[in-house]
């Protein structure tokens, strides 16, 4: 009963607030903090479409915009929706945690149920028939289905997250043309002449969680510092992907946001 009577009081009060600074409590905050479409509309498994429309006022009419990629997608949802000029149609969200959106492509999840192939044949073929004037936005942390998740300098030996036959032991010059290909040939699939098509160059992304890691070093109190990656690193992880992201570019129209005008400071 001494045990009990303190512990239920602190889980009523959501914790001992008065133990840890107003910055810690901030910085937990954010650990929690998803956009209010992440369970309903990021996939984490099976093959279904969802067709999360979002935003949308005219049931009869097509959305403002297309929305494709892994959960690097999902994170930049709120900021595309925030940026559609006042008069507009919401969007269709297609997003699958994990999964690159990628003609035959196979990836690695730990998910039950994780069915991306399957799933990216649906919405390929969906879009060859449904919305074929609405703008195409694809997001992606493609690199990372390459070289793996921790970020820095391309690591030669790394196993694939993604690949189309068997998956290799390491990324091969044999691995990156096929990649190369497919990766381009899917991005031209997109623009059947009617719609416009945009990709972000690949989407940074960090081996840990920021939040958690900012409330950890404020409660053992550690100095914060800023959190971030060298350009230069950023620019060599990146180099293969933005080439073929650029081909394709040249090939088909497909427009390109550079990510790094807005995350990047100069160095």
């Amino acid at each position: 009963m001494f045990v009990s009577t303190p512990a239920l009081a602190v889980y009523f009060k959501s914790g001992v607030q008065q133990r840890v600074s107003n910055e810690v409590s901030k910085a937990e905050v954010f650990t929690k903090l998803r956009n209010e479409y992440n369970q309903k509309c990021l996939l984490k498994s099976g093959s279904e479409i969802a067709n999360c429309y979002i935003g949308r006022k005219n049931q009869h009419e097509d959305p403002s915009v297309i929305i494709i990629g892994d959960s690097h997608s999902d994170a930049s949802l709120t900021a595309v929706i925030s940026s559609l000029p006042k008069e507009n149609n919401g969007v269709l969200f297609l997003g699958y945690q994990n999964c690159l959106p990628i003609q035959d492509v196979k990836a690695h999840s730990e998910t039950e149920g994780f069915a991306c192939g399957e799933y990216n044949k649906k919405v390929f073929d969906f879009l060859k028939n449904n919305h074929t004037k609405t703008t195409v936005l694809i997001i992606n942390r493609t690199s990372a289905y390459i070289y793996g998740t921790k970020e820095g300098y391309p690591e030669i030996n790394s196993k694939p997250l993604a690949w189309f036959n068997e998956r290799p032991s390491y990324v091969s010059n044999e691995y990156l043309t096929e990649f190369g290909h497919k990766y381009r040939k899917t991005l031209c699939s997109f623009n059947n002449g009617e719609r416009q098509v945009y990709t972000t160059y690949p989407m940074h992304g960090f081996s840990y969680d920021v939040p958690k890691k900012i409330s950890r070093d404020l409660m053992q109190n550690k100095q914060i510092k800023k959190l971030s990656i060298d350009r230069s690193a950023y620019e060599k992880r990146n180099q293969f992907v933005k080439s073929q992201i650029d081909k394709a570019s040249l090939d088909c129209g497909v427009k390109v946001l550079d990510i790094a005008k807005v995350f990047c400071d100069k160095d």
